[in-house]
């Protein structure tokens, strides 16, 4: 699995270009439990956000209309809790 590593887990955004629908292929070595994802704009504005469960092991998560309504441009994801430290992801509308 191609990915960004932080201290216990990969993690992988597809498609990238995306639509409205976002895919995270996640690889944690442990449970955290629920995550929060900001997606902001280039200008540091936050416009959307999703929650996810991050269970032990391989999973996908389907994040339905992440996107919904934001013009095409570059957006980037931060997750917010502590579980995944400084992880930040550019994705293309």
């Amino acid at each position: 699995w191609p990915g960004i590593y932080d201290v216990d887990s990969k993690i992988v955004v597809y498609p990238n270009p995306v639509q409205n629908n976002l895919n995270l292929l996640l690889d944690s070595r442990q449970k955290y439990g629920r995550e929060i994802g900001n997606i902001y704009n280039c200008t540091g504005q936050k416009v959307s956000f999703f929650s996810i469960d991050i269970e032990k092991g391989r999973q996908r998560c389907d994040i339905k209309n992440a996107l919904l309504g934001l013009s095409s441009g570059k957006y980037f994801i931060v997750f917010e809790n502590k579980n995944i430290p400084g992880a930040s992801f550019l994705i293309l509308k």
